[in-house]
């Protein structure tokens, strides 16, 4: 493993997700890049979530469970945004998992090419298991604020989630998720990043898994970008 220098704050909002927090935080325990802080904001869950995290975070001090009643995602997320200390911020969805060299990867690709933003592309899980990858060529491509802002908006090349994306802090110093909006909120604010971002960088490596479920609250709203491509 290597420990590297800077911090990376991952956000996971979870909400009644008993079934799947526990391999979506261990993907994230088990990344190469070490020094990280696992912000994970329990969106005042009815079901045995908390105490699955409780068990986690026992085993590993990177863990930080903070509990607050239930106000949506974007609440959640911004809640973790709040606190979050790391040079770096990305986000999980509680019912996702990520590849082992997923942040490893990114930290390299926004030093390689001095941007502030990398992100990478995904595959799609469905409920059998089956992963079907978008993309994983593996070329990078570095883009300029208005090239980056067009492929958000038209929807080409890459999607609009946050969760596939790798920022520097210092973009959300002014900038949160819009809460009232419940439809499309990521790509709101990746707008507001993207056009403080003068560049990123994005590669085509499938290292973010998106799992098919119905009943997810991260994914009801994401899902028609995910299978847009």
């Amino acid at each position: 493993y290597i420990m590297n220098k800077s911090k990376i704050s991952v956000i996971v909002p979870a909400y009644n997700a008993e079934n799947m927090i526990e391999n979506c935080i261990q993907s994230i325990l088990n990344q190469t890049y070490r020094n990280l802080e696992i912000v994970i904001v329990n969106d005042g869950s009815t079901d045995g979530t908390l105490d699955i995290l409780k068990g986690l975070s026992n085993k590993d001090s990177r863990i930080k469970i903070v509990d607050i009643k239930n106000g949506g995602v974007s609440h959640a997320r911004n809640t973790g945004i709040d606190i979050a200390t790391g040079s770096y911020i990305t986000f999980v969805d509680s019912d996702d998992t990520i590849e082992p060299d997923m942040y490893e990867y990114l930290i390299n690709l926004i030093e390689k090419y001095s941007v502030d933003i990398a992100h990478c592309s995904y595959a799609n899980i469905d409920k059998y298991g089956n992963r079907r990858v978008v993309g994983d060529t593996g070329r990078e491509i570095l883009q300029n604020h208005d090239e980056a802002l067009k492929c958000l908006v038209s929807g080409r090349l890459f999607i609009g989630g946050l969760c596939n994306k790798l920022y520097k802090i210092k973009l959300f110093d002014d900038v949160r998720l819009d809460e009232t909006i419940k439809f499309n909120e990521d790509i709101l604010i990746n707008y507001e990043l993207f056009d403080k971002a003068k560049t990123s960088v994005y590669s085509d490596r499938a290292l973010y898994n998106y799992y098919a479920n119905d009943e997810s609250a991260t994914h009801s709203s994401d899902s028609v970008i995910a299978n847009r491509q």
